[in-house]
């Protein structure tokens, strides 16, 4: 694998991904709306596919683009549709015809989130319209020749803005609150990253997933957050998503994902995760 296509280059998980794949002597192209390099690809996924510029020719296109949160699909699925699912097939679908393999980011979102840990074979049950598109944009993509789909659980990397406002205010001596009843499985940007370029450079098609290794909860990574600065516990504040008016769907019993990588590896525990995203 030596000439990649970034797809979302601009992105957390786009921008990490183009670093490694750079600094491993990879030529790289970004597709972005921003794009800036030299043999970057300026592109909005909101214009009309037949505005498009030619896709260039690569070993991988990697599709690291997305459109909003949980909250925005829910707001307006129409719009993020047209990205999170129209723009991704068809980005794949230009890929394929270039002669590119394609290896797609999606989510743990594609599940119900009942059972404690989700199997890539198990059958895709999304509560949101996050995890919707996330789903019918799986499928398109599945349908290119050799494609691949890598899931995700939460991807915390630097600049992580919950993380960041944390520290700023534990630093300050002031209190925080964290969802004590939210569970989440911090996965680590960097790790998302190496899986992501081992399912590129094994060449395999179908579905893979990656994970954090354990189930936390917001208020244990905001005790990590406080731990690595020095702060004290106290001033970590337990609160609840139910009492919160978290919407149930938003709210998963299970956020762990079964490993199936190409080559397995140790993800980084929670205080790993933090440290790596307050660098």
């Amino acid at each position: 694998m030596r000439r990649v296509v970034v797809a979302g280059a601009t992105g957390s998980i786009g921008r990490a991904l183009t670093a490694r794949l750079r600094e491993d002597g990879r030529q790289v192209i970004g597709v972005s709306r921003t794009a800036a390099g030299r043999d970057d690809v300026r592109l909005d996924l909101m214009t009309a596919s037949s505005s498009w510029p030619a896709w260039p020719a690569a070993d991988v296109t990697y599709i690291c683009t997305g459109s909003g949160g949980l909250d925005e699909c829910e707001r307006d699925p129409a719009r993020t549709r047209q990205v999170n699912v129209d723009a991704v097939v068809t980005l794949a679908q230009r890929a394929e015809a270039a002669g590119s393999r394609v290896v797609f980011v999606s989510s743990s979102h594609v599940f119900d989130g009942q059972a404690r840990i989700s199997r890539a074979g198990d059958p895709r049950s999304p509560r949101t319209m996050y995890g919707r598109q996330k789903s019918e944009a799986e499928s398109g993509v599945l349908e290119t020749a050799g494609a691949a789909v890598l899931r995700l659980s939460r991807v915390v990397g630097p600049g992580d803005a919950r993380l960041n406002a944390w520290r700023t205010a534990l630093r300050a001596g002031r209190h925080v609150e964290a969802f004590a009843d939210l569970p989440v499985a911090p996965l680590s940007s960097a790790d998302a990253v190496t899986a992501l370029i081992d399912v590129g450079e094994a060449g395999q098609p179908g579905v893979f997933q990656l994970s954090g290794p354990r189930e936390e909860s917001y208020f244990s990574m905001a005790l990590a957050v406080a731990a690595h600065v020095g702060a004290p516990a106290s001033l970590v504040v337990r609160a609840s998503a139910a009492a919160a008016a978290v919407p149930p769907a938003f709210r998963p019993a299970g956020v762990l994902l079964e490993q199936t990588l190409p080559r397995p590896f140790d993800a980084a525990p929670l205080h790993v995760v933090v440290a790596r995203s307050l660098l």
